[in-house]
């Protein structure tokens, strides 16, 4: 765990706590990496002297060195114990050979700046951006877009239970084609109006929402969803 100047270590699951270095407050963590239950690194930045640099502890946090690193902004979340990594700076993935001493460019991207890294281990890696998901299987050198498609126009995935009891609950669940504003209403056979379902800004591209039939009589109902790429409708039984 850390805080402004200090990290704290925990051997007991977090019921104590001791704080393992006391560091100057003129250092700000950036970010902490740990590699697995030995190696740690937390990447610094010396306000004083307006450079980069990492923590490293190679035994749980007991001892610590400091390497230096380029003078750039670089993110990343897992460290081979022989320094090499790869990371993102600003809009390129970048890798290393020698804890980021000095690096390397793989690849420039150019449309959306790039946002975290997750690294599982030394080959499986993902980067998001504001529009897209790119992932690596063999440690930075091939990048392939993962990005999962928006569907064409909005639906109605589910709408349960069928049939619903008079009085009863039900659960509805749409899908967008982008986040925006939503109306999913109920109307009868004769096309009046008798509930509203959802009526809100949504920031997702999946809703579940839970809505009462109560005051509503037997008989076959149509619930329309209306976002502002499209309609869809679905049945609704009562009895």
């Amino acid at each position: 765990m850390m805080r402004r100047g200090q990290f704290a270590r925990s051997s007991d699951n977090g019921m104590t706590w001791e704080v393992i270095p006391e560091e100057p407050a003129r250092w700000g963590w950036r970010f902490m990496v740990i590699s697995d239950s030995l190696n740690i690194y937390i990447f610094c930045y010396d306000i004083d002297l307006g450079s980069y640099f990492i923590q490293r502890s190679s035994d749980a946090g007991f001892t610590w060195d400091t390497l230096d690193v380029v003078q750039s902004n670089i993110e990343f979340s897992f460290m081979q114990n022989d320094g090499r990594s790869i990371g993102i700076s600003g809009n390129r993935l970048v890798s290393t050979e020698n804890g980021w001493n000095s690096y390397h460019i793989e690849q420039e991207i150019f449309g959306p700046a790039l946002w975290n890294i997750y690294s599982l281990d030394a080959l499986n890696s993902w980067v998001t951006t504001s529009m897209t998901i790119m992932k690596t299987t063999n440690g930075g050198i091939n990048w392939t877009n993962v990005t999962p498609s928006l569907p064409q126009s909005p639906r109605i995935l589910s709408t349960w239970p069928q049939p619903v009891s008079q009085g009863g609950m039900m659960s509805t669940e749409v899908e967008l084609t982008q986040p925006g504003p939503v109306r999913v209403e109920l109307y009868d056979l004769l096309g009046r109006g008798r509930a509203v379902v959802l009526d809100a800004e949504v920031t997702a591209t999946r809703r579940t929402v839970q809505w009462s039939t109560a005051g509503l009589e037997r008989g076959v109902y149509v619930l329309r969803l209306v976002t502002g790429s499209g309609v869809a409708n679905a049945k609704v039984i009562v009895e």
